[in-house]
């Protein structure tokens, strides 16, 4: 629904006008679609509408009728400005979704990696000490035992 225009009651703008333009090519097809494109067009200043209006087809602007040119062009621009704001509004949320979706993978996949690397410390960690206490090994012995990569030695020496 469009907002209230100038008091009047907001409508569904698909369902305001119906046009029968006939067969194409038929007498007449041409101008009327020409005619109704420059009428109904949200680019053109309602002065340029009434002016090729007036002067290419003949239409007298008097009061109600050029008021009637500018509530036209005034609805074309909201319902588009109304569309607009569906679309961002439809983008904004598939790109919430989607990025919430995304967030929620990266989480995921980080507390594994985080999990596998905090499980493999403490495995480290615990068979370090087995061999230090059951065998009298020294941290770098057991870690040489156990060939932990020289990157991990100096986090597992601190733990022990």
């Amino acid at each position: 629904m469009l907002p209230a225009v100038d008091g009047l009651v907001p409508f569904d703008y698909a369902n305001m006008v119906i046009v029968g333009l006939g067969t194409p090519g038929a007498c007449g097809y041409t101008t009327i679609a020409e005619m109704l494109a420059a009428l109904l067009s949200r680019t053109l200043p309602a002065s340029e509408r009434e002016r090729i209006l007036e002067q290419e087809y003949g239409i007298r602007m008097d009061g109600s009728l050029r008021d009637g040119v500018r509530t036209l062009g005034s609805l074309g621009e909201l319902y588009c400005e109304e569309a607009r704001r569906e679309g961002l509004a439809c983008g904004l949320e598939q790109g919430l979704e989607q990025g919430l979706e995304q967030g929620l993978e990266r989480g995921r996949e980080q507390g594994r990696a985080q999990g596998l690397t905090a499980g493999r410390l403490e495995a480290f960690l615990s068979s370090a000490k087995a061999l230090m206490e059951g065998m009298g090994m020294s941290a770098s012995q057991a870690m040489d035992a156990m060939r932990i990569p020289d990157a991990e030695r100096k986090e597992l020496a601190a733990l022990l």
